[in-house]
């Protein structure tokens, strides 16, 4: 029997059991025949390429759907960390912290306010009297202690820089008005005697007028005869 004629005879009698069965046991196969299958395979183009668009696949897959995923979580994880870095979560330990902080700091600086008022009236009055002005001229006095510290008013040479130049000027102010107040005493005087309880000759000056003298002018009336009643001469 030729090989054409058993091909012919498996055809013609395909529908039988037997010639299945033995179709079947024939089309089997080996695990060496199929490692064998196998690696050929892999060596092959097909198989190249089937991996190359595997591979892209998967590529594009991960691109379109998982790195987009990626990238968002990042961002916002740096967002987040600059969000804190910039502007820390509150605790409400830090926060009761912070008023009293403040607080205490308002404190500091409102006492520290006080004590430099105080020192620099203190060293107002101080220079007024020293110069013999009243010293509830004080007042009139004005030091800016805005930018002054605790450290400035232990400086007494600087305080006093501040404010000897307006209490020169109150000084000198005083001077002036006890010149022209003598004045006017003085020529009220030459005709009626003014405050004094018994009569004053002409061109003599009251005790009140004399009173009302600087000590320089006292001396020059002295010497100009003005007080010889007055002085008991």
């Amino acid at each position: 029997m030729t090989l054409q004629e058993v091909k012919q005879f498996f055809n013609d009698n395909a529908g039988l059991d037997d010639v299945k069965a033995y179709r079947a046991e024939l089309s089997k196969v080996t695990v060496e025949q199929e490692e064998k299958i196998l690696e050929s395979y892999k060596k092959s183009q097909d198989f190249k390429s089937e991996l190359d668009r595997a591979v892209t696949k998967g590529i594009n897959t991960y691109n379109e759907k998982t790195l987009p995923g990626i990238i968002a979580e990042k961002e916002k994880a740096i967002e987040m960390k600059v969000r804190d870095e910039l502007n820390p979560p509150k605790n409400p330990e830090v926060i009761q912290l912070t008023e009293k902080m403040k607080m205490y700091e308002t404190q500091i600086t409102e006492n520290n306010k006080k004590i430099i008022q105080k020192e620099i009236r203190n060293m107002k009055q101080s220079l007024l009297n020293a110069k013999g002005i009243p010293i509830e001229y004080a007042d009139l006095i004005l030091v800016n202690t805005e930018n002054l510290t605790i450290a400035d008013i232990e400086n007494e040479a600087k305080i006093k820089e501040l404010i000897t130049p307006s209490v020169e000027k109150l000084f000198a102010f005083g001077e002036a008005s006890k010149i022209a107040k003598a004045t006017e005493m003085q020529s009220r005087g030459s005709y009626t005697p003014q405050g004094s309880n018994s009569n004053t000759p002409a061109g003599q000056l009251t005790i009140e007028a004399y009173k009302a003298l600087p000590h320089d002018e006292r001396m020059k009336a002295q010497k100009e005869g003005r007080v010889n009643q007055l002085l008991g001469r």
